[in-house]
């Protein structure tokens, strides 16, 4: 589904950096035209189905959810919260932390690429006051990369 809007005061104004001023990307969504004169937002107030397309949870949710959890059985002291297409992932316990960082480390070992993944999944946000907080991408970090750090897929 293709959702076209455009502000019919002016149509030739960019409206490209409103749509990228949200808290997600509607860009992803919508194809400009001139179809119809409606202000965005009010387009999103009226249209329940443009509305649940725009801020539905990623489809990359179920999937993501299962791999963090298995994230919290292997190593205590892990906390997660889905964000849109992101989860915030904080480490609480700087034992954990540190086992769970060495052995990914260590399965990352020997393969070039993984390794680079392994490498960008593992530098914190923030850290500090016995607290590591990560910001992973539901899509590529979790259910690809930490998926392997975990054993839950093969290593490629």
């Amino acid at each position: 589904m293709t959702i076209h809007l455009v502000p019919v005061a002016n149509p030739q104004e960019d409206i490209r950096a409103l749509l990228v001023s949200f808290d997600f990307d509607l860009l992803d969504f919508i194809e400009l035209s001139d179809v119809t004169g409606w202000p965005l937002e009010a387009f999103l107030g009226k249209n329940e189905q443009a509305r649940d397309l725009v801020l539905a949870p990623s489809l990359d949710t179920n999937e993501a959810m299962k791999i963090l959890e298995s994230l919290k059985e292997q190593f205590g002291g892990v906390n997660f919260e889905i964000r849109d297409r992101a989860a915030v992932v904080n480490f609480v316990d700087p034992r954990q932390y540190s086992q769970f960082c060495r052995e990914a480390r260590e399965k990352a070992k020997g393969n070039y690429a993984f390794e680079g993944d392994v490498i960008d999944i593992l530098v914190p946000v923030f850290s500090g006051d016995e607290l590591a907080q990560h910001v992973w991408s539901l899509g590529f970090d979790v259910k690809h990369t930490l998926a392997m750090v975990l054993g839950l897929r093969k290593i490629e």
